[in-house]
């Protein structure tokens, strides 16, 4: 009979190879008596135990053996049908195909590092595990022993055993699924031929003997060049995809062999590990890329591709030649620019322009000053959004302002004669205002104002991005000069909308003007100067907090798995928005039939990609990169605010604190990849928006000619046809092109040719072919649409700043208040964008409407007739989200949905976190909703975890590295809703602070994990890979454990300071659902994939999250961390080996509604619980040799007097549980240790003297003095 020490009596376990728990003959079960009665014995096969076979230790293994002799064995046939069962969750599965799974799976394992690593991580958990005594041990045994064999046999088989084909098909998928093949795939590491792994088998071993040699024998520093990882480790990947994919395979072939020599050490089949081993793996995976040319197969692959789309090529010449002209472009500009700033009068003039405004002196660009360095912070004035330009690009604009003032002699005079008046700081004349008031003027340099400003445009390659950046420059030095509301006014009553119409400014500028306008019309100064520094919405004071906080949120996104998930994210959003083309175009095809013709529809002539405009921008990469860098070259303040690194980071630039700066470069270092990742998406978007909306124009522009200038065509006098021609919205090439036809003689001819011409007018490759692409999309039609494109872009990629000025608030707020909110919501921007998302990819967006004018939200056809969107953009998105819903509802009925709303189920039964894939989230959780209502079961948990749940899933937030909600959430369960109170809620809330703080520090750690994972998944023991407790009694050991907790090893780590600083090591966290411990297997997965797995779940663990049950029903918190832990222990391997099958075998459960299966619970839990917490009790009283409690000695304290007393000591008697421990902290001074003013810590202190003073006080007495004896709590 197992032997179980005080487990004995309570489980009344009768045979050593029992795992049923049988019931006392004391205990009556009611609906389960029957159950219980008739449940069989249930007995498990055993083999002889193989790790004595081998008494050397060493590598050596039977004889080889034939594939038939093996599947023929009946251990073998019996030892896979459990590992099927054990190891991949496969509990139906006849001998055959078990055999066959144990084939496949040992092929997999020579091959395939992560199944390698994740059998390294199994069989060191069963070994520690078997070595325990519990209900367990057995069961382990039997895995332990089952892994033993099937591995020693596969190793004895023949290289190429059951056949060539089906050894390399095998093969082939365990290196298809290798973590190292899928980084190869990624463009920026090129598309690698996974080799390494491969290497390491016996099978290939012989095939690349010679590259092993070679491999050998060059040091890793040489193979990989002695420049191989430079600052920018992006640029330095996509540069040398050779020494990349040798790198990923030299690592991968190392790593499986590292696990391999690990599991074969745990199985006693090696006794030490082999350093030279592991260099053959890296060798010889570095050396198979050399042999392996894959670098022509992705230049092939990609040609091909990037044909797809309207066919039109954008080849290597194409885009050479853009690269060129915009070269040769900027070349001639800055000649023309140094030409005109040399003559001595324009050069006087220049000078006196740079005086008034500093942002225009090329010097002081060039020293890094230009962009507003020196404006002091205290003036809320941004210095990111101003000129945010090169020294040339800054010469070029000073040329521009200086011919522009030049045209007008008495302005320019003025200026000239311009002097700082400094009792009122200020100039009699500033650049802005002079270039406002002849730009008002009709005719400039005999010229119209249009043509003058155009030529001035063409001569110095500058856009009106160009002068938007220059007006806000001009403001913010007003802002910081500027002293009278009276001046204000004056200044501002220069600017007009038809100048910043007439330089093309973008809605952004131009409602920062507006906004100006209004507060110096009021002559507020504080008003003037906050607007100055709301003109971006990054003005904000900056200090070392502020700066910290930036790097914090830097490193909290800077993980290779928050890069996949984001990457997953967009392709799921392009998949979205592709959709809502479809649906889009749909609808307007509808209205097309209806004789509208300005609107785009199903088989409409259009001149670019439409519905899949974003699947073509992301398969015909050279189409896109050239309209990028033409959208870069001529609108570069719209491309800054679009490709600006970390949206919710990166708050301001400019700082002239050295720290502040350093910080936010290693901020933006860290977060390179998912930079890299951001900005894909933001192309694509960008490219697919501008095609739309220059489809959407050509439409108008078509239905416009039909509807407006061919009724013209026969009866009107021709200077009337001209004037409308002349005042239509075509362009000048357009409008030439109409009057050269003849439409009254040659309709049909002419007609043919308008529209070519016109659709060519719309065809983003003519643009750049013809060099027409800053030209067109610079002027006031087409910088709409740039504007647009780029709205649409960053709210592709949920970055969108939100246009309510409530909203807006809400990020200043937060940003000005670092750590504080951060801590909570550390994105608000992503939260917002997320939410408006999650409404309009609804079916509430086409509802809403229902409620007309009384709705507080537009609905989509209310926004659509509003002509916030020419097409039916807005209707789709609705659609959209029905389709959406749809699916969700399908998959959470699938065999791959989790017990949870957020769950999704991986074929070996582990679950992971669907909620960091956004948009998944707010899908899953309504769809889970609607199917729980269909299956009646129960909506919500409690209210707080129901406006938790809800939360996440609208807004996109996960909640979790960070974020301390979690830490909050934990924190009101502990102190409010415990049954057994802490006696004093102020300890509960210092511990809740210790975990804030220790969270905080952690997530500046977050770069390490990667680095972690690889070390716990490959290498580290199993104490590694188990969950630690985040509670403490002891708040300093609670503050450095969650600190260390992302850092290799850091198990080992905590111990080593247990000793050097008397904290304690984190205890393995218990709950009271799993007997076993709770492992994290293979976390690597969360690098490469974006997914962390979690251990199967029992019957209860699955019934409890269909009931929307906490943890804490089978048991509720006492306040005490460490005895809910001591307890947890005992109860959770009650619930498993006990609670969890008589719960799934009773047909009295199954058949009983939710409510009473919930009282069947609570009834049988209370029934066991009391004894349970008996046995735990006197457990824990036990000395030790020295005479001291076993929990004592490990805490310091005896945690479960602490829970007893504060239990018997609540409520109404609490006054007494006070009065005792002032008592002792006044009789034992020495035992206070970390009390901060009222916030006691009392893991030192003696609960048995405690209960005693509590009682004394109770009955009315003084306690005891300390010389006297006190009885022990029983």
């Amino acid at each position: 009979m197992a032997d179980y020490g005080v487990f004995n009596s309570l489980m009344n376990n009768t045979d050593d190879d029992s795992t049923v728990v049988k019931k006392t003959d004391t205990k009556d079960y009611g609906v389960f008596n029957s159950l219980i009665d008739n449940k069989e014995e249930e007995e498990e096969d055993t083999i002889d135990s193989l790790l004595n076979d081998n008494p050397n230790n060493n590598i050596i293994l039977p004889e080889t053996i034939t594939p038939d002799t093996l599947k023929n064995d009946k251990l073998v046939r019996e030892a896979a049908v459990r590992f099927a069962r054990d190891k991949h969750n496969i509990t139906d599965i006849s001998e055959d195909d078990a055999f066959d799974n144990f084939i496949e799976h040992f092929r997999s394992f020579n091959v395939n590092e992560l199944t390698a690593a994740g059998d390294w991580n199994y069989i060191s958990g069963v070994s520690a595990d078997a070595s325990k005594i519990n209900n367990f041990t057995e069961q382990n045994k039997q895995k332990l022993n089952d892994y033993a064999l099937l591995y020693r046999k596969f190793s004895s088989l023949p290289n190429w055993h059951g056949g060539v084909g089906s050894t390399l098909g095998d093969y082939a998928k365990g290196i298809a699924l290798a973590p190292s093949t899928l980084v190869g795939l990624i463009p920026m590491f090129g598309w690698g031929v996974k080799g390494g792994a491969l290497a390491t088998t016996q099978a290939a071993k012989a095939a690349v003997g010679q590259a092993v040699k070679k491999a050998t024998k060059d040091s890793l520093a040489k193979k990989l060049g002695k420049n191989f990882l430079p600052t920018n480790i992006v640029n330095t990947i996509a540069k040398n995809p050779i020494k990349t994919a040798m790198a990923i395979e030299g690592t991968a072939g190392g790593l499986l062999d590292v696990s391999r020599q690990n599991v074969e050490m745990t199985l006693g089949f090696r006794d030490k590990y082999s350093p030279k081993d592991t260099a053959i793996g890296v060798g010889a995976g570095m050396a198979a890329p050399a042999f392996l040319g894959y670098v022509g197969a992705k230049m092939a692959a990609s040609k091909a591709i990037s044909s797809l789309g309207q066919g039109r090529v954008v080849d290597d010449n194409l885009l050479s030649k853009i690269d060129k002209n915009i070269l040769k472009k900027n070349n001639t500009a800055n000649k023309k620019a140094d030409a005109l700033l040399k003559t001595t009068e324009t050069n006087l003039l220049s000078k006196k322009i740079t005086e008034t405004l500093p942002a225009l002196d090329p010097e002081k660009v060039a020293k890094g000053k230009g962009k507003f360095g020196e404006i002091e912070e205290a003036e809320n004035i941004t210095p990111d959004f101003v000129l945010n330009i090169d020294p040339s690009r800054t010469k070029r604009v000073l040329a521009a302002v200086t011919e522009i003032i030049s045209s007008n002699k008495a302005i320019r005079n003025k200026f000239l004669k311009n002097s700082l008046d400094k009792s009122t700081n200020t100039w009699n004349i500033r650049a802005i205002e002079a270039v406002s008031i002849i730009l008002k003027e009709p005719k400039i340099a005999k010229k119209s104002r249009e043509a003058f400003v155009e030529d001035i445009f063409s001569k110095y390659n500058i856009t009106g991005d160009d002068f938007a950046n220059l007006f806000v420059a001009q403001f913010s030095e007003a802002g910081r000069q500027l002293k009278q509301a009276s001046q204000f006014k004056k200044f501002m009553n220069t600017l007009s909308d038809d100048v910043t119409d007439l330089l093309g400014m973008d809605l952004e500028t131009k409602s920062i003007i507006k906004n100006l306008k209004e507060a110096a019309g009021k002559e507020n100064v504080r008003e003037f100067t906050t607007a100055v520094g709301e003109a971006s919405e990054f003005g904000f004071i900056r200090g070392l907090a502020r700066s910290a906080d930036d790097l914090r949120l830097a490193a909290m996104t800077s993980q290779t798995g928050t890069t996949v998930r984001n990457t997953v994210s967009g392709y799921a959003r392009l998949g979205a928005d592709t959709l809502v083309n479809v649906f889009d175009r749909a609808i307007g095809t509808a209205v097309r039939a209806t004789g509208k013709k300005d609107v785009v529809g199903f088989g409409f002539d259009k001149p670019n990609d439409d519905i899949f405009s974003l699947v073509m921008g992301l398969t015909n990469k050279r189409e896109t990169t050239a309209i990028d860098s033409l959208f870069k070259a001529n609108f570069h303040k719209q491309a800054s605010s679009l490709y600006r690194e970390l949206r919710d980071i990166d708050l301001a630039t400019g700082s002239k604190n050295k720290k502040i700066s350093k910080a936010r470069a290693i901020g933006k270092q860290l977060n390179a990849l998912n930079t890299v990742s951001d900005n894909f998406f933001k192309r694509i978007a960008f490219v697919g928006s501008l095609k739309r909306q220059l489809n959407e124009g050509y439409a108008r522009a078509l239905n416009e000619f039909e509807s407006t200038i061919i009724p013209l065509k026969n009866n009107t006098p021709k200077r009337k046809f001209e004037s409308t021609i002349k005042n239509s919205n075509y362009t000048k090439s357009v409008k030439d092109s109409l009057l050269n036809l003849d439409f009254k003689n040659k309709y049909d001819e002419s007609f043919k040719t308008f529209q070519s011409t016109l659709k060519k007018e719309y065809d983003i490759i003519d643009m750049i072919k013809t060099d027409r692409f800053g030209k067109y999309l610079g002027g006031k039609q087409g910088g709409k649409l740039i504007q647009q494109a780029t709205e649409d872009a960053l709210y592709t990629t949920y970055q969108k700043t939100p246009d309510s000025p409530f909203a807006k608030s809400i990020l200043k707020f937060a940003h000005k208040t670092p750590f504080l909110t951060s801590s909570l919501v550390p994105f608000p921007r992503f939260i917002m964008n997320a939410m408006r998302f999650t409404y309009e990819y609804s079916p509430a967006y086409l509802m809403m409407d229902v409620f007309g004018q009384s709705s507080p939200l537009k609905g989509a056809i209310a926004q659509t007739r509003a002509g916030g969107t020419k097409n039916f953009q807005e209707i789709g998105k609705s659609l959209t989200g029905m389709a959406g819903l749809y699916g969700a509802y399908a998959f959470r009925q699938s065999e791959f949905a989790g017990e949870n709303w957020w769950e999704g189920r991986l074929p070996n039964g582990k679950s992971f976190d669907m909620r960091p894939f956004f948009p998944a989230a707010p899908y899953l959780f309504l769809a889970d909703l609607a199917l729980r209502r269909e299956k009646e079961d129960p909506l919500r948990g409690d209210y707080l975890s129901l406006t938790r749940e809800s939360l996440q899933a609208l807004s996109g937030t996960q909640f979790r590295a960070g974020l301390n909600i979690d830490l909050f959430d934990d924190g009101v369960n502990d102190i409010f809703g415990s049954t057994d109170k802490d006696f004093d809620k102020m300890e509960a809330v210092g511990k809740l602070s210790a975990r804030v703080i220790g969270n905080i520090m952690n997530t500046y750690t977050i770069p390490i994990t990667p680095v972690k994972d690889i070390y716990d998944t490959w290498i580290a023991s199993d104490d590694a890979r188990i969950v630690r407790e985040t509670k403490s009694s002891d708040m300093l050991s609670l503050f450095v454990n969650r600190s260390l907790s992302r850092l290799p090893a850091n198990y080992r780590i905590e111990e080593i300071l247990s000793e050097a600083l008397g904290t304690r090591a984190s205890d393995e966290y218990e709950t009271p659902v799993k007997g076993e411990p709770i492992r994290r297997y293979q976390t690597f997965t969360r690098q490469f994939a974006g997914i962390l797995q979690s251990q199967e779940k029992n019957y209860v663990e699955k019934e409890l999250a269909r009931m929307k049950l906490r943890k804490s029903f089978i048991n509720q918190n006492t306040g005490v961390p460490e005895a809910d832990t001591l307890i947890n222990a005992l109860l959770g391997e009650w619930t498993s080996t006990y609670l969890s099958p008589l719960l799934e075998q009773s047909q009295e459960y199954k058949e009983a509604d939710n409510d009473l299966k919930k009282l069947l619970i609570k009834t049988e839990v209370a029934k066991w619980k009391q004894d349970i917490k008996d046995v735990v009790y006197e457990e824990q009283k036990i000395k030790n040799e020295n005479g001291v409690e076993v929990s004592v000695d490990k805490y310091g304290f005896n945690p479960l007097k602490k829970a007893k007393v504060l239990k018997e000591y609540s409520g109404n008697k609490k006054q007494f549980l006070n009065q005792a421990i002032q008592a002792y902290e006044s009789q034992f001074p020495e035992s206070i240790r970390g009390a901060m003013d009222k916030i006691r810590n009392t893991d030192s202190y003696d609960w048995d003297i405690i209960r005693a003073f509590a009682e004394s006080y109770e009955n009315g007495f003084e306690p005891l003095t300390p010389s006297k004896s006190y009885p022990s709590i029983n």
